[in-house]
């Protein structure tokens, strides 16, 4: 499985209501380049679970650790059509307490992944910074 993050702590000025927060683009592929939601599925309602699972409660697994705080992810929007190598994207949103924290820690502790957290190290010089 592959994962990429990108992040953005500047906030489009469209939306200054959502300035304080801090955006990453989350994108989960599988090595093989089979669907992340399709693969493994039995049957159309496992299928639903696993639609339903990503576009509304993965939200709930996923926090941002910086400075030995966790912080929940309060922003997010799933993508629901997959890129060309099966891969889905997930835009995130976490409270922006100190932009001059160099080093995050995204973690993902999901039973759809693994047993155990998955944790991504983030530093500013080792990501992209996109513009929302």
């Amino acid at each position: 499985r592959g994962m990429l993050a990108q992040n953005s702590s500047e906030a489009p000025n469209a939306l200054a209501e959502v300035s304080a927060l801090q955006y990453y683009i989350l994108n989960i592929s599988r090595a093989d380049k089979n669907d992340l939601i399709e693969y493994g599925i039995r049957d159309f309602a496992e299928q639903q679970r696993k639609e339903y699972y990503f576009s509304y409660t993965f939200q709930n697994d996923i926090s941002l650790e910086q400075d030995g705080r966790i912080m929940p992810c309060v922003l997010y929007h799933f993508q629901t059509p997959e890129d060309k190598n099966g891969g889905r994207t997930f835009v995130l949103g976490f409270e922006n307490q100190n932009t001059q924290i160099a080093e995050s820690k995204l973690i993902i502790q999901s039973t759809f992944f693994s047993s155990l957290p998955i944790k991504i190290k983030i530093t500013k010089s080792n990501i992209p910074s996109v513009a929302l």
